[in-house]
């Protein structure tokens, strides 16, 4: 996948923004450093696409935290955040309805993104693991 590639399918398929995550989506203006294609931020750590293998990871731009691997590749961090904000919606929805719906809910977001993409959430020093967790955790 090319700087371009990375660049176009970030502004065409990711928000500039999301506030739940203090996401921050560059777009277009996805810079490139070393080996990285910095797509966007959590507010305190780059969001980074390897042109080496393709996963992207959280990179502290100090270089302080560890790396923490993202997803296996673009696509995939699309898919698997897409999913994530659908749930999201989904549970802010569900919330007002029964608590047993909720319940049930809350149990299905994991298997969803496991199946997008199973090295996401496996092992440690994963991104995404502490806010698939703060969903799973809500009002418990």
């Amino acid at each position: 996948m090319s700087i371009n590639d990375i660049r176009t399918a970030v502004a065409a398929r990711l928000p500039d923004s999301f506030e739940p995550l203090l996401l921050s989506f560059y777009g277009s203006n996805a810079r490139v450093k070393d080996d990285f294609v910095i797509i966007g931020d959590d507010s305190a750590i780059d969001l980074c696409v390897d042109m080496r293998d393709n996963c992207l990871y959280a990179v502290d731009p100090e270089g302080k935290l560890p790396v923490r691997f993202v997803n296996s590749g673009l696509e995939q961090f699309i898919r698997f955040f897409n999913a994530y904000k659908e749930f999201s919606d989904k549970l802010d929805r569900a919330r007002d309805a029964d608590a047993v719906s909720y319940r049930e809910l809350k149990r299905t977001l994991r298997p969803q993104l496991t199946a997008i993409d199973d090295r996401a959430l496996s092992g440690v020093e994963k991104w995404w693991e502490p806010a698939v967790e703060q969903l799973e955790d809500e009002d418990e």
